[in-house]
């Protein structure tokens, strides 16, 4: 038999190393839930079940939800929950109602919380979920936290259709479709990549499963559960931006064109207009990658001060010192619609 191939996901690989970067210490997993596997309505000889359900009762239990596999719902009535996992530091779980034609939905965000652990230097308020509570408010509503786990229900730039999202789901096998450990077994393994553990509550019958990284299998239920995958990302491209996400304009200074790179360890930095501070740069934008036939440094990279109109997240500045940033902050742009050069002291009027 031939070796199975190993996969790593460089861009997924980066995220996890950032948030590893930021946290600066390991933390032991949850206890496993010991009653997972033998539930019902699950398929046997899988090991998902503990761990999910020590994650997910939780969950449930601070959005005020009661575990869906301990939940009968009347003849009629149909639940859904489909959670969510990949890199990063917040999950997702999308949950679906169907009773009397009316089908409602709704998202909860929730994420880990870790102890401040002072033996590896991380100081009170400088965890990932104080990092969460910084960032999220906006996109979510009041954050419930627990002892190991946090949780809100997200909130919507615009509502989703969610009889239309579930009926595409259905056509897609979400009622039918197996465990992944039933299909024949792939010969690569994945170190990362995103997952899902779908539960079903139809009356009093219950079922669930699992699926990894669905869109690098070749089976027929593995690519219908990467096309509900292409559904679930489609529904989170509509929530809310947090509040912390805004616009800025001011003086840019940096590298531009198709080798600039805007890492942690970036020399960019941007001064808002009016402001006092000068902040660190992160992010990828396409329209300094754009930018040619400009001076280039000796490496290759051509630098350029530019007036920039974009928009990005500040940091808080206890996660630059975190990363080691040569600046007090650090201004993560998602996009950049304005950048041209710029030679006078300060920004044009507006």
């Amino acid at each position: 038999m031939r070796a199975p191939t190993v996969l790593a996901c460089g861009a997924l690989l980066a995220g996890a190393a950032s948030t590893a970067r930021a946290q600066g210490c390991s933390y032991p997993a949850p206890p496993e839930d010991a009653r997972g596997a033998a539930r019902a309505g699950l398929p046997a000889d899988v090991s998902w079940p503990p761990w999910f359900y020590a994650r997910a009762d939780r969950v449930a239990r601070l959005a005020r939800l009661t575990p869906l596999d301990r939940r009968v719902l009347p003849d009629g009535v149909r639940e859904v929950r489909i959670w969510l996992v990949g890199p990063g530091i917040t999950s997702h779980m999308i949950r679906f109602t169907e009773q009397g034609g009316r089908t409602r939905g709704e998202v909860v965000i929730h994420w880990e919380v870790t102890p401040v652990d002072s033996a590896c230097g991380e100081p009170a308020g400088e965890s990932m979920h104080d990092l969460m509570l910084y960032t999220l408010p906006g996109q979510c509503g009041p954050i419930a936290s627990g002892v190991d786990v946090a949780a809100c229900r997200a909130r919507f730039a615009r509502a989703p259709d969610w009889r239309a999202t579930l009926q595409a789901l259905a056509a897609d096998g979400l009622w039918e479709l197996p465990d992944q450990s039933t299909l024949p077994p792939r010969n690569f393994v994945v170190f990362d990549g995103w997952g899902m553990v779908v539960e079903l509550r139809d009356g009093a019958r219950y079922r669930a499963y699992e699926f990894n990284n669905p869109g690098m299998g070749q089976s027929l239920p593995e690519q219908r559960a990467a096309r509900m995958g292409e559904r679930f990302r489609a529904l989170l491209a509509l929530l809310r931006e947090p509040d912390v996400v805004r616009d800025y304009r001011g003086i840019y200074t940096g590298p531009v064109g198709p080798r600039a790179r805007l890492d942690l360890d970036s020399t960019a930095s941007f001064r808002a207009c009016g402001g006092a501070e000068t902040w660190g740069v992160s992010g990828w934008v396409p329209s300094l990658t754009a930018l040619h036939d400009v001076p280039v440094t000796d490496s290759g990279v051509p630098v350029r001060r530019l007036y920039v109109e974009g928009r990005g997240e500040l940091t808080p500045a206890w996660l630059a010192r975190r990363w080691e940033s040569r600046f007090a902050r650090v201004l993560q742009l998602r996009e950049m619609r304005v950048a041209r050069p710029w030679t006078a002291a300060g920004c044009p009027p507006r």
